[in-house]
């Protein structure tokens, strides 16, 4: 819902695309049915995949599948009986859409769907979207999730101490990009009023099934990992079975503030102004064409006073598509867009964390990330309303410019901004 509709307290996100006529945007409508497409055909292209590592394996001559320390038409069952049951969840998550597509049901109560056709980007997210899941929502995610909300939690608690003002005003935070939800939930959990936005479908739709029809902690069960035995040590990882949710969303507080809101970022939030306590992005800022519209709409968004806290890498979505404009900075050259936009920058150093990885492979990705908090002056006389971007350096915000480049200096040298092992297709894999 790219103008952005407001799903508040969990009300359920599927609403959002019942609410739009659709007829005006045909483009959108072909996307989100797309979207939907490849959650109904995992379970179609994924065993057509278990019964091409059968056939594989059939190659095997009889002394060399002797040499097999595992039957390998044990692993085939494992893993159809793996993908039907991922296949369970996801389809639970989309149901209510299924009137989009050609289906019957058999006697049997089973529903029956006409061959979906699915692009391979898809089918690649579905599966990133699983791996999500269990970062956001299981106990096995924690420690990705220390490494990267846990800061940003602290950085706001740090500004703003106590989530309700002496004057009774509850502190809003803000968190674009926010994926499945897990971060807003911990804002929520600890007393904020705390708003999430995502653009994303397969981010949407599955946020607003955890977070509206579980009923109980550890209810579901995944095996997100098996879509891929390379760097396997053992046999048995891939195949491992994690429990969602860790904590029950449902559980908040009825005097709880959280909130959902799909659409695109600078469209939904660019009128916003002086309207916000606080913001907390996270792996986010490099989802951007061009970041220095997302600075100067934060920077807008902010009241004076107000926190920016930033979590993530620089690897940036569009640098290398074609057709799609890219303004790539180094983060040297986004600290100055930054600091020149009139925030003061209160921390900042870089922290590795990992992305939706496996716990048990032999390869991770490691992000050598930013992490950063920035604060909007409050008003001054001689520096008016700090909503529109100032032309230039003012009193009382960063500071005369050769202490910023001295400081960029010293950022650079205690620290490298590149992440390790950053393969291109890892991408599509956020």
């Amino acid at each position: 819902e790219k103008k952005g509709s407001e799903v508040s307290n969990m009300e359920n996100i599927h609403e959002l695309n019942e609410q739009k006529d659709f007829s005006e945007d045909a483009a959108e409508q072909e996307h989100f049915q797309a979207v939907v497409a490849s959650f109904f055909a995992y379970p179609i292209y994924s065993l057509r995949e278990v019964d091409r590592v059968q056939a594989n394996f059939g190659t095997l001559s009889a002394s060399h599948k002797k040499l097999m320390k595992y039957d390998y038409m044990e692993r085939v069952k494992n893993l159809k009986s793996a993908v039907m049951k991922n296949a369970s969840f996801i389809y639970s998550v989309v149901s209510p859409h299924r009137d989009l597509f050609e289906w019957t049901k058999l006697k049997s109560g089973q529903e029956v769907f006409k061959e979906i056709p699915t692009s391979i980007k898809n089918r690649s997210k579905m599966r990133s979207t699983l791996r999500s899941i269990v970062r956001d929502w299981a106990k096995e995610g924690q420690r990705e999730r220390d490494s990267c909300y846990k800061p940003l939690i602290d950085a706001i608690i740090q500004h703003y101490p106590k989530p309700i003002t002496e004057e009774g005003d509850r502190v809003t935070v803000l968190v674009p990009g926010c994926g499945l939800g897990r971060l807003v939930f911990e804002f929520a959990q600890k007393g904020y009023a705390a708003q999430g936005n995502e653009f994303s479908y397969f981010m949407l739709l599955s946020s607003n099934f955890i977070l509206n029809s579980t009923a109980h902690t550890e209810e579901l069960e995944l095996q997100p990992f098996i879509h891929s035995w390379s760097n396997v040590y053992d046999a048995k990882d891939p195949l491992q079975k994690f429990k969602i949710p860790d904590v029950w969303p449902g559980s908040l507080p009825q005097n709880s503030d959280f909130s959902m809101v799909a659409g695109e970022f600078i469209e939904v939030y660019g009128h916003h102004t002086d309207r916000w306590w606080s913001v907390a992005t996270c792996f986010f800022l490099d989802t951007a064409n061009n970041v220095m519209r997302y600075v100067e709409t934060i920077w807008s968004i902010l009241k004076p006073g107000g926190v920016w806290a930033n979590f993530g890498p620089l690897l940036y979505h569009y640098a290398e598509l074609e057709g799609e404009c890219s303004i790539d900075l180094s983060w040297e050259e986004l600290r100055h867009v930054i600091t020149q936009m009139g925030f003061q920058i209160t921390h900042e150093e870089f922290k590795d964390s990992l992305y939706a990885s496996e716990p048990k492979s032999m390869m991770n990705v490691v992000y050598t990330c930013i992490f950063f908090t920035a604060v909007k002056p409050e008003l001054t006389e001689k520096q008016g309303s700090t909503s529109t971007t100032p032309e230039s350096k003012k009193t009382g915000e960063t500071g005369s410019q050769e202490e910023e480049e001295d400081e960029s200096k010293r950022v650079s040298q205690s620290a490298s901004p590149n992440g390790k092992n950053q393969e291109n297709d890892q991408k599509e894999e956020e």
